[in-house]
């Protein structure tokens, strides 16, 4: 028997967002977790590269509440622990609708979308409910109350050729989706960093922007990777490193970019 669940991003009184999954068979946990991580994530690059540019760069998605019944999670958009105002929500919601709508479309058309590595993966992982339940479809669309109107439905045959044709070309592009917590040759840069020469990696940050705008602590697989990061540099702020890294999780959220490899390094072309 078909069943739905649905997901609603709200402004503080009015729904925007509304993400109905259809299905047929038991979702698994990790699967419907992991698709909404990637819809904060995307959300997250989306608002960083494609927003409008006088739109709060921090805006992030919060669970408001978990209904009972269909499990239906509320969602807000914040900026600075705040909710943003309905016009500005709504802009956003429709907007990114469509971002995700233009990756997926062009993917299974067979083509190469204008989308990074993350952002791929982001939409290869959003539909992986759908891709592994033969009767299950996916519905987003803002509110009924939106002044902007999308609504987009992918099912479980289209959701088949998308993630084929994503991880073909993610193959190609030497970043396999068999390791989806892996990124090879992503350029980090340091925001945070103690003596080399410590025994822990305690006080070690970093940024990798084609993956997330946050600084994360920083780990590395050994020594070796340590000193090509942290030493042999007047200044290791003012570089900018080509690594490989895997994104290290605490009940599913990243904390760390531990870091396999080191490829190149360059100037970044700031000043002290």
């Amino acid at each position: 028997m078909e069943k739905s669940n649905t997901i609603q991003v709200l402004s503080s009184s009015d729904q925007q967002l509304i993400i109905k999954l259809d299905y047929t068979q038991p979702i698994g946990l990790s699967d419907l977790s992991k698709s909404l991580m990637a819809f904060e994530n995307e959300f997250e690059t989306f608002v960083q590269r494609h927003s409008d540019p006088t739109i709060p760069k921090d805006l992030s998605l919060k669970i408001r509440e978990i209904r009972k019944g269909s499990l239906i999670f509320d969602i807000v958009q914040f900026v600075a622990g705040n909710p943003l105002p309905f016009i500005e929500v709504a802009s956003n919601i429709g907007k990114f609708i469509e971002h995700i709508q233009t990756i997926i479309e062009v993917l299974k058309d067979g083509g190469e979308p204008e989308a990074s590595v993350s952002e791929i993966k982001n939409v290869h992982q959003i539909i992986e409910p759908v891709a592994k339940d033969g009767g299950a479809q996916m519905i987003i669309s803002t509110g009924d109350n939106s002044p902007v109107t999308v609504n987009y439905v992918i099912n479980n045959n289209d959701a088949n050729v998308v993630q084929n044709r994503a991880s073909q070309l993610l193959k190609s592009l030497n970043q396999p989706i068999e390791a989806p917590d892996e990124y090879k040759s992503v350029v980090l840069s340091l925001e945070q960093a103690r003596n080399p020469d410590a025994k822990t990696d305690k006080g070690n940050k970093a940024k990798i922007e084609e993956i997330g705008k946050r600084a994360l602590n920083l780990t590395f697989e050994n020594d070796h990777v340590k000193d090509a990061i942290l030493s042999g540099h007047d200044n290791p702020f003012q570089k900018a490193f080509v690594v490989d890294v895997k994104i290290q999780t605490v009940d599913g959220k990243p904390i760390a970019y531990k870091v396999l490899g080191v490829h190149d390094v360059f100037d970044r072309g700031i000043e002290d």
